[in-house]
């Protein structure tokens, strides 16, 4: 929203900036493809539903980060696992690699919400993201998501005035 076509900031609520349409992730999803999806999707980070869509949590990218070097593993794409096989593999129809030892988000996401209403003021969302120094609140209402603003949307506003 426009600063200049809607008020003052101070008169702005999350309601007025927030993303509605939110990206969420289950806990179970797998590491690889939540690094997928935020590549495909360009975010950085996404709350964590159950299987019921309840809010337990929120995973970002400094998540898989902090995750891969607490375990001392080396980060190796996709296209770099079908090099290191040896040469005499040979793929039978509708053979295929599973791997049962791939963490899954609810492993890594921080399971403290930091979470505010939709009518909650921006400038107060601002001030949260500072003192908690976090990137994203997510907006809810009954336990389930109904948007996100992040430092970009604070950013965008102040951009935009």
């Amino acid at each position: 929203m426009n600063i200049a076509k809607g008020g003052s900031m101070n008169k702005l609520h999350a309601r007025n900036i927030m993303n509605a349409k939110v990206i969420c992730v289950n806990g179970n999803m797998d590491l690889r493809e939540l690094a997928k999806l935020f590549i495909e999707k360009k975010i950085s980070g996404a709350p964590v539903v159950d299987d019921s869509d309840n809010l337990i949590g929120v995973v970002s990218l400094t998540d898989v980060v902090r995750h891969n070097l607490t375990a001392d593993r080396e980060v190796v794409s996709e296209s770099d696992f079908y090099r290191q096989l040896p040469q005499d593999v040979s793929f039978k129809k509708g053979f295929h690699i599973e791997d049962f030892n791939v963490d899954k988000v609810s492993e890594i996401m921080t399971p403290v919400l930091i979470t505010a209403g939709e009518e909650t003021p921006v400038n107060e969302l601002a001030s949260i993201m500072l003192k908690k120094r976090v990137h994203r609140i997510i907006i809810t209402k009954s336990n389930r998501v109904t948007g996100i603003v992040t430092t970009t949307d604070l950013m965008m506003l102040l951009a935009n005035p």
